[in-house]
């Protein structure tokens, strides 16, 4: 929003032609704040989605070469940090 107030502006074009930039930036939000809070949601699911299936993995005991070392990494160092902090 903060570059579509710029563009309305800064450049003669626009500004020539609106008399306020009010109902411009009101119609960048409707457009923008959908469009963030779809790839927002999108996001978080995936990211839930990747942690259960994780979480899953580990519960069945599946073979663990198949989680991406990164993961399984961030993973162990969660579980090292936490079992520290238990026994303090």
């Amino acid at each position: 929003m903060f570059v579509g107030f710029l563009l309305i502006t800064n450049i003669n074009y626009f500004w020539e032609r609106i008399y306020s930039p009010l109902f411009p930036m009101l119609a960048f939000f409707i457009v923008a704040y959908p469009v963030a809070s779809t790839f927002m949601e999108f996001f978080a699911t995936t990211a839930k989605t990747l942690l259960m299936c994780y979480c899953i993995q580990l519960d069945l005991a599946v073979n663990k070469a198949k989680c991406p070392p990164a993961l399984r990494n961030f993973f162990e160092d969660y579980v090292q940090d936490s079992q520290y902090y238990e026994d303090s």
